[in-house]
């Protein structure tokens, strides 16, 4: 799949299987672009995931406002710049057992360590235990990325000076990639 103008390039059948259905009168919009990083195509859908796993983890009211997935986006192209450079660079993922140690910490700070509290506020949100494994995965990845990639050699203050060397390395990276948001994903 390759983007072609803003639109998503799915081969011939794909088309042809749309032209007919289009003509019938089936057709809908099934996932619209957000943005596109480089040459990788975000999807409203994950937009609109990331916006409620943020809100999710931060224990706030679900809000899908334009502004806060717009901030979801931007994120998203945020993580899409570091995504490649730990392919570049190699960088492992975290195992199974990293991932479960921070779902059970989660579960027991925020829900008393109850199964079933997680997955009806999970319920509430839309999402899925599947799609916060993923995320705090990701979360654990990003975290040993910054860790390595931005050492600081004071303890003290060690997270903000990372934080502030992350995103300068984002400015830098967010110069010299094309990134194009589509505002009608943002309405």
């Amino acid at each position: 799949m390759r983007v072609i103008a803003g639109w998503i390039h799915i081969g011939w059948s794909a088309a042809i299987l749309c032209g007919t259905c289009c003509g019938k009168g089936w057709g809908a919009v099934v996932d619209r672009i957000a943005v596109v990083v480089g040459d990788t195509v975000i999807t409203e859908s994950e937009v609109i995931e990331e916006a409620r796993m943020t809100e999710f983890l931060n224990a706030r009211s679900l809000d899908l406002s334009p502004e806060l997935r717009r901030a979801a986006a931007e994120r998203l192209a945020d993580q899409q710049l570091i995504r490649k450079e730990m392919r570049l660079g190699g960088y492992p993922e975290p195992g199974p057992e990293s991932v479960n140690a921070a779902l059970e910490q989660l579960k027991a700070e925020r829900f008393h360590g109850s199964e079933a509290a997680l997955r009806t506020a999970l319920q509430q949100y839309g999402l899925t235990e599947a799609g916060l494994k993923e995320h705090l995965s990701w979360q654990i990845a990003v975290q040993r990325f910054t860790d390595a990639r931005f050492p600081s050699d004071v303890a003290a203050p060690k997270k903000a000076r990372t934080e502030q060397k992350l995103e300068a390395w984002l400015r830098e990276k967010r110069a010299t990639v094309k990134i194009r948001f589509f505002p009608e994903a943002f309405q």
